[in-house]
């Protein structure tokens, strides 16, 4: 019996390694264009993209601060970074072993959605 359970324990430690080794992390910020504010609840996704397919992988909205992290097996993806009335970006992204920051993600305003409204009424 113990013999069974220091081979199993042996084989336990061996595999922690390979599963944690499967999976990568992209972090970053998104940021307003104009004057480098963060904008909290800004959405970020990441797609695997093919020539005939998309997958969304993961995302999230991005915390107080504009900050996001999504995990991911290694590959070549593309962060998607979208925001009410700010224009959407897109980065592709190549996740190896160790983590990727891709920094600061500027997002402008969209000037088409920001245009003047006139309300105007008569009795």
């Amino acid at each position: 019996m113990p013999t069974r359970f220091s081979l199993l324990a042996l084989l336990v430690l061996l595999l922690v390694p390979t599963v944690h080794a499967q999976t990568s992390r992209v972090e970053g910020r998104v940021v307003d264009a104009e004057n480098g504010g963060a904008l909290p609840t800004a959405t970020v996704a990441m797609w695997q993209i093919t020539a005939t397919d998309s997958s969304l992988i993961g995302g999230m909205s991005a915390s107080m601060d504009g900050s996001f992290s999504i995990d991911a097996a290694p590959g070549d993806y593309t962060l998607v970074v979208s925001f009410i009335g700010y224009q959407t970006v897109r980065r592709d992204v190549s996740l190896g072993g160790s983590p990727l920051s891709v920094g600061d993600l500027s997002l402008a305003p969209d000037a088409r959605v920001l245009s003047e409204v006139q309300v105007s009424a008569e009795r």
